[in-house]
């Protein structure tokens, strides 16, 4: 499974979702969408909308409850239990300042994705299909 955070306008949602579903089709795991972000209190001053069901399906999104479970402040004994045992050793990816679009490949599934991706590199590899996904 691959599961990445959305944040920002509709760019920033079209660069993290092209990212992560490359990697899910390289995976060939599914795709979860953590949209958190869109009830936080950070988005209360931007108040962004979440735009991606305009373009593609291409994905699932994880309950209230499985999202709340990655925000910051929830490292608890009680969440790091639930997380171990529902998403079975999931690693994190934050993806460093500038990118690091040669070391995406190596990331192994299950992972959690948070990070921008704006690079086609990141995505590159899965260009076509994910062009058959984006539609109007």
């Amino acid at each position: 499974m691959v599961i990445t955070k959305i944040t920002g306008g509709l760019g920033n949602q079209l660069f993290q979702f092209a990212a992560a579903k490359s990697l899910s089709l390289d995976r060939n795991v599914p795709l979860y969408l953590d949209l958190s972000f869109f009830n936080s209190e950070e988005n209360k001053t931007v108040q962004r909308k979440f735009y991606l069901p305009y373009f593609t399906s291409g994905f699932k999104t994880l309950s209230a409850f499985d999202s709340s479970l990655f925000e910051n402040g929830h490292h608890n004994f009680f969440s790091r239990i639930i997380k171990k045992i529902k998403f079975n050793n999931l690693e994190y990816y934050i993806e460093p300042k500038g990118g690091n679009p040669a070391f995406f490949s190596e990331i192994h599934s299950p992972v959690y994705l948070d990070g921008v991706f704006q690079d086609e590199r990141y995505f590159k590899n899965k260009e076509n299909e994910i062009r058959q996904l984006l539609t109007m």
